[in-house]
């Protein structure tokens, strides 16, 4: 039985249940079949169906208007709050009230469907279900999914198999809650230049649950791919396919909150592909995993994962690729700088193919970078350190290149060891390792290959180093091999039992102090001067 039911009839005009009025059918509230209604379905009071769908258009039929559920409105089924298969609206649904569908979907959009209008949930609006809103992979939504209230589902919020556009945002969520899952399998798609991200939580919105992005979905904005500003994601992010916007692929800004990871192993690009900024907080990691790809553009401020002013509960973990300017930024403004609490780990590549690989900027990172077989390479850095603290080490089993530096620390301090392994390569055309102004606090150790192929393997210019210089490796400059100049100290030994080769010297203090000896059962060689030299009041021992 069904309260109102149409088979293949007409309505020239509206449905209009008032806040004193029930439908209730035993399969459906209002059910149409092959049938028409030229205006709006509109309840303020309860349209419920005791075994389907509170409302039900299939087989052919339309509605010329919109479903309009107001305050103090239910529309409840238990298996759908509103089913739309099959079937034709020129407007879209709006709900101020309750639409609720327990077994699956509060709003259901499925089998070539046509929705002309948006779906939006109001303030005060709430959509419940095991899903709150699925779309299958037939539909097309135009005008996209707004939520200003509640939408909650136990498997998902909202779960997206076919297309949702808009022309500035396809799934807006403005000082809203949702409840469950955001996942994608087909399009979600902005193309206004101007505005929020395709998928958007603004103006203080929460969401406990994850957005998944699946291997065959689409998120696409002019802006912004994934959007949050002044808004909490109780969850995390993760992206099997393709997330992109012209500015950024996913903007985490504005004091916004992510608790959990970010996970990628699909394609996040933009110009700066991956961003959090404005005092935002990740609680978990970024990990890019061996498919993933984070890249951003390679030119002005690009950059393939960026984190400005804002803190890391985490590490960074790279197994795949991240490209841009930058491959990876972390930076700060005047009134602070960014925290990672974890490492910076590297198995795969990092490619500034415009300055740095990874450029650490008035920040502090609580772990260490780890590079592990993985390749670190800048046009200008591999791994550049300014006015930053590295809590630990870094540590290179890989390859890492820059044109003027490998590894550059400015007025920075290493609570650790620079260590190369066995089998590590640190190169650059200029000098290889460069310590200006910093302390490093747990020595150097080399047992791969150190080139500065113009100047310096090695060189510390008005710098402390703590412990030893320790050499089983290859260090070699055009220049110098090793390098202490401009008031710099070192509290241990040169113990050298591999190779020191300069152009000109071997090992070279300049107005520098080693504390205790240079040790050496291997080559120290300076090719056109000194094996090892002391001037301008240098000391040794």
């Amino acid at each position: 039985g069904i309260g109102i039911g149409l088979q293949a009839s007409t309505i020239a005009g509206s449905i209009i249940n008032q806040n004193t009025g029930s439908i209730i059918g035993a399969n459906y509230g209002v059910g149409l079949a092959g049938s028409t209604i030229t205006n709006d379905i509109t309840n303020a009071g309860l349209i419920q169906g005791n075994s389907i769908a509170g409302i039900a258009l299939v087989a052919g039929s339309s509605v010329g208007g919109s479903i309009v559920n107001q305050a103090g409105g239910s529309i409840t089924g238990p298996a759908y709050g509103v089913l739309v298969s099959n079937s034709t609206m020129g407007g879209g649904i709006n709900n101020a009230g309750l639409i609720q569908g327990n077994s699956n979907a509060g709003i259901a959009l499925v089998s070539r469907s046509t929705v002309g209008g948006s779906i939006t949930n109001q303030t005060g609006g709430t959509i419940l279900g095991k899903t709150g809103i699925s779309l299958d992979s037939t539909i097309t939504l135009n005008k996209g999914i707004t939520n200003s209230g509640l939408i909650s589902g136990t498997t998902a919020a909202i779960i997206n198999a076919g297309t949702v556009t808009n022309y500035t945002t396809a799934i807006r969520v403005a000082s809203g809650t949702i409840l469950g899952d955001i996942s994608n399998s087909g399009l979600i798609s902005s193309s206004a230049d101007y505005g929020k991200g395709a998928l958007a939580l603004v103006s203080g919105s929460s969401m406990a649950g994850a957005i998944v992005n699946q291997a065959s979905g689409t998120i696409l904005g002019t802006i912004a791919g994934i959007q949050l500003s002044s808004s909490t994601l109780v969850g995390g992010i993760s992206n099997a396919g393709l997330i992109s916007g012209h500015y950024t692929g996913a903007l985490i800004n504005n004091a916004s909150s992510i608790s959990g990871d970010i996970t990628n192993s699909g394609l996040i690009s933009g110009n700066m592909a991956l961003i959090a900024r404005g005092g935002s907080s990740i609680g978990g990691s970024i990990v890019n995993l061996t498919t993933g790809s984070i890249t951003g553009a390679v030119y002005g401020y690009g950059t393939g994962l960026s984190i400005q002013a804002s803190t890391l509960g985490g590490g960074i973990t790279n197994l795949g690729t991240i490209s841009g300017t930058n491959g990876i930024s972390i930076g700060g403004t005047a009134s602070g700088g960014s925290y990672i609490a974890g490492n910076i780990s590297n198995a795969g590549l990092i490619n500034g193919d415009g300055y740095a690989g990874i450029s650490i900027q008035a920040s502090t990172l609580g772990g260490s970078i780890v590079n592990s077989g993985g390749t670190i390479i800048g046009s200008n850095t591999g791994i550049k350190l300014n006015n930053s603290i590295i809590a630990t080490d870094i540590t290179n089993s890989g390859l890492i290149q820059g044109n003027s530096q490998g590894i550059r620390s400015l007025n920075s301090s290493v609570g650790g060891s620079i260590v190369n392994e066995l089998g590590g390569t640190i190169s650059s055309g200029f000098s290889a390792v460069a310590i200006t102004g910093s302390t490093i606090s747990g020595g150097i150790t080399n047992a791969g290959t150190i080139i500065g192929t113009a100047t310096t393997g090695i060189v510390a210019v008005g710098s402390s180093i703590a412990g030893s210089v320790s050499n089983s490796g290859l260090v070699q400059g055009g220049y110098r091999g090793v390098a202490f100049l401009s008031n710099s100290s070192l509290s241990g030994s040169v113990v050298n039992t591999g190779t020191i080769i300069g152009g000109h010297t071997g090992v070279k203090l300049n107005n520098s102090i080693i504390a205790t000896d240079i040790t050496n059962s291997g080559l120290i060689q300076g090719t056109s001067n000194a094996g090892i030299a002391l001037v301008a009041g240098s000391s040794l021992g």
